[in-house]
Parts: structure tokens; sequence; C-alpha cells
């Protein structure tokens, strides 16, 4: 359908097609601004009578919403939907401010916040908000599937009451596509994977436009080894007309761990372009895995120039300066970076902390790296191992600084039985045949590194670089790997991926000398400027 605004009059056409695309039903509707719910309830109770024999419908609303805070209701609405969450935030608190009894923005806000790696003051404030939500409208769905993402997201999690919720709120809205998604990630986080599966396709037929989805997807595709069908699936999804930063996210990190870095910066390039943000951080990773210290170094300033209020950009230094191996110097700058927030470190996301946690374990400092990583990778029910964590390999990346830490301050009883935990899941994961990734297997070869089996890590490594490893540039002065700089077969390894990523350096030359691509990203970030486009 379409929505057209002149004024304070309205004028909306929608029509109704079946599955082979033959329309089934068409109308439209000539109404004043003032009167939009009650449009909303008009069209979904004529579409309804079109196509159900019975339906059950909403419960009646208790409250008319301020038309303004509406809007940014609704804005918000559509910027979590592609899991654009800082700027959802923005919104969504806006419509609050405008409307202090527009419960579904509260519901909404809750989601935001739990979605990511949320601190316990974001899970405690998006408790708040769903208790606000359903203060003001008890029986709203959408609050009480919040709370679905509440429990998975709780510490220790809770899949089997996240996996309760869901039925729930599925039982009365049987296509809502959030629900279904955290419905699959509960049922997989209890071990039934193919249960899972089954409820994540069902998703993505209902909602083929949610990144998340997609991307959730792709990542079971990936692990079953169909990489080509999981690139094609999400490249698929960058044909709509606004593609959401998660189909990018999620291709990206395919196109990384596949080893196809000329397809990265393409991608890279285009979200630039297509998404203006929310940073440059792909355009800095796609230069520094070539090798580009130059570029990259020009991406991640700019990336804090152009995008000031995303929350991350404080912290591209020290990433620059860690791929760099200037661990210490890395430290430093992200202990400026957490002054200038003007926020403790346990308020910090805890992705951040963990990667605040591995530059003290590569720069020496095993107390203090002891210090902030137990909390979060050295309990028994550690989030972050390989079976949990299948997808952020910047978080297992805090198992290994732990087990590092131990290993140099006479630890050594911990460090051993962190790393048998591992060892144990790629093992398994080996037995299962679903040890493929190249960032999985360069992981479990570190495990083994770690463990002392240097036959077995370079075993995994060489079957890392075949299936795509290529991140030798970002971790060529990594202490972990310190043992095997001078082993033939490690060198004639790194040297195999030497010479291709200077293959694929050449080709990304070849696509057009870098200043073209800055000159048109200005262009068209003056022409959103100038039209308010944020």
């Amino acid at each position: 359908g379409s929505v057209r605004k002149a004024g304070e009059q309205l004028r909306i056409a929608a029509q109704l097609l079946d599955e082979q695309g033959v329309q089934v039903w068409s109308e439209s509707f000539d109404r004043e601004l003032r009167d939009v719910f009650a449009i909303q309830t008009e069209i979904a109770e004529a579409v309804a009578g079109t196509v159900a024999s019975q339906f059950a419908p909403q419960p009646a609303r208790r409250h008319v919403p301020d038309l303004a805070a509406y809007e940014h209701f609704l804005e918000g609405r559509g910027l979590l939907h592609g899991r654009n969450v800082f700027g959802a935030r923005k919104a969504l608190r806006r419509a609050i401010e405008l409307d202090p009894k527009l419960a579904e923005a509260y519901a909404e806000l809750a989601i935001a916040d739990l979605i990511g790696s949320p601190s316990d003051e974001e899970r405690a404030e998006a408790n708040r908000l769903i208790e606000r939500a359903l203060e003001l409208e008890p029986q709203l769905l959408r609050a009480r599937a919040a709370r679905i993402l509440w429990y998975s997201q709780s510490n220790p999690r809770n899949p089997v009451a996240a996996e309760q919720a869901a039925r729930a709120v599925l039982a009365q809205d049987p296509n809502m596509s959030d629900a279904l998604l955290w419905l699959s990630n509960a049922l997989r986080e209890q071990g039934r994977q193919e249960e899972g599966l089954a409820v994540l396709q069902r998703a993505a037929r209902v909602d083929p436009m949610h990144g998340s989805i997609a991307v959730n997807l792709a990542l079971e595709l990936a692990e079953r080894g169909e990489f080509d069908e999981a690139i094609a699936y999400l490249r698929r999804g960058l044909e709509q007309p606004k593609p959401g930063y998660y189909f990018y996210m999620g291709l990206r990190d395919l196109l990384v761990i596949t080893g196809r870095l000329v397809e990265f910066n393409e991608v890279a390039r285009d979200q630039a372009l297509r998404l203006h943000g929310p940073h440059h951080f792909g355009l800095a990773l796609a230069s520094a895995l070539l090798g580009d210290w130059t570029s990259a170094a020009y991406w991640l300033a700019r990336s804090q120039r152009d995008f000031p209020g995303f929350r991350y950009e404080s912290f591209n230094a020290p990433a620059l300066f860690a791929w760099h191996g200037h661990y210490a110097q890395a430290v430093a700058t992200f202990q400026v970076g957490l002054e200038a927030r003007g926020e403790p470190l346990e308020r910090v996301d805890p992705t951040l902390v963990i990667f605040f946690g591995t530059l003290l374990a590569r720069a020496g400092d095993y107390p203090r790296a002891t210090e902030v990583l137990e909390p979060i990778v050295g309990a028994e029910d550690s989030r972050l191992l390989l079976e949990d964590a299948a997808w952020n390999v910047a978080d297992w990346d805090g198992t290994h600084a732990l087990a590092w830490a131990y290993l140099h301050s006479g630890a050594s009883e911990k460090a051993a039985h962190l790393l048998a935990q591992v060892a144990r899941q790629c093992l398994e994961q080996e037995a299962t045949g679903r040890l493929r990734r190249s960032d999985w297997l360069h992981y479990c070869a570190e495990n083994a590194l770690l463990i002392g089996d240097q036959a077995r890590a370079l075993n995994r490594l060489e079957r890392a670089v075949a299936a795509g490893w290529r991140d030798i540039y970002l971790r060529e002065h990594d202490p972990y790997w310190a043992s095997l700089r001078d082993d033939p077969r490690y060198r004639e390894l790194m040297e195999e991926v030497r010479t291709d990523l200077l293959r694929q350096r050449v080709e990304v030359e070849a696509l057009g000398p870098e200043e073209d691509f800055i000159a048109e990203l200005d262009a068209v970030m003056a022409a959103r400027a100038e039209v308010g486009v944020n």
C-alpha cells in the first residue's frame, strides 16, 4: 500500500495479494489525520474480513496517543525492526517525552535496551519499562513479547522461561516475527537445534525483511558449511529499497570468514553510500585486513567525526593500536575513551569490557585482566564459550585472554580448566562436522596452542587458512602465537595468506581510486544533510 499526506489530509491506498501475487482486495481511504487510529482499525477489519472466517480483534485502546508522539514511535519502531538500536532509542525516548502514557513506546524501548549485550543496568531499566507499559496497557502483547527477550538476556539466562513466554505470545499472535526469532534462540540454547531451525525458517517466511532473522538463518547455513547459499541469501536482502544494517553486518562477516575481501570492500562501500552509518568501521576493517593502515586510520578517525553520537566511536583508537600490536597504548587510549564517556567500566557494554580485558592480557597486565574478565568469562556457566557465542569471535577472545592471564600469574589449574572446556567443545564440533568456519577453526587452533598441543594447533590452522582465514595483519603481533613464529610450517601458512592478500589488494585497487569513493560519499552525505536526513 501507500500513504500520501497533504496538510491534515491522508490518502491511503491498500491492496491485499495472495501467495501467487493475485489481488484479492483493494480499497482507497481519504481521511483526516486526526482519524489515523480509526483508519488503522478500519483497514485491519476490512482485510481480516476478506481473508478470515473468524478472528480475534485487539483489545480496545485505553489511550489515544498524541499524534506527534505517535510519529516518533513509528519512526523508532521502524528503526528497531532494522536493528538500528541507537536511532530507535532516540526516537522512542522522544515519543515518551511527548506522551508519557504511550505504552507501545515503553515496550519498544525495553526491547531496544535488551538487544545486543545489555549491562545489568540496562536489563533493570528494560524491566522497569516493561512494567510501565503493562501498567498503562495490561493487554499489550509487545510488552509481553519484550519479556521473552528479558528472560533470554538475564544473568544467568533463562531459555526455558523465554520459551514459555514466547509460546504464550505466539498463541495470541502466531505471526509476530520477533517472538518467533526469540523462541528459536531459546530452543537452540536448550540444545533443540532442529526445532529451533524450523521456527527460524517460519520467521523468515513471515518477515523476509527482518535483518536479525535473516542473519540468524544465514549463520545456520554457514554452520552447516553452506557458505555460498548463506551469502546469496543475505545479498538478496540487500536488494530491498532500504535494507537494514544487520543485512550488511551479516554479509560482511560471512565474507570475512570466507576470505572474500574484495567483495567485503564492495559491500562496505555500498553500506556507507546507502545507509549513512551508523559508523565507518566496516571500511576501516576492510582496509586493515589488507594491510592498508593509512586507509584504516582514516576511516576510524572519520567515523568518529561523522558519527559522534555512536556509543562505540570513542573506542576506535584502541582498536587501531591493537591491530598494530601496540597493546599498552591501546589500554591507555581505551581508558581515555572511558573517561571521555564519564562512565565506570562496570556500566559499559560487556562486549567492550571483554575487549578491554583482552588488551590488558596482551599488554601483560595479568592481575587487572583477571579482575576485568573473571566475572564475565570465568564462571562455570560462561555465556561466551563456543556453543553459546557462535557468531562473536571478539567475545570468545575473552576466554583465551583470561586463560593467558592465568597462565602468566601462577593460576595454571584455572587456565587448564578453562581451556579444557573450550577444547571439549571444539572436539564436539569436529565430531558433528560443524567445525567448518575459518574463525571457529582459528579459535580452536589457538586453544590447542595455549594448551601446548602444537601439532593439533597447526592442523587446525591449516584448515582455517583453507577455509578463508585472512586475519594475519590483525594478529601478526599477537603474543599467543609467538611460540610458533619460527616454525617452518607456520611460516609457510602465513606466507600463503600474505600471497592471497596481495592478490586481493590489487583487485581492490582496481575497483577505482579510494579518493573517488571518498568524493562520492562526501556528495551523498552533503545531499542528505541538505534535506535533513540523519
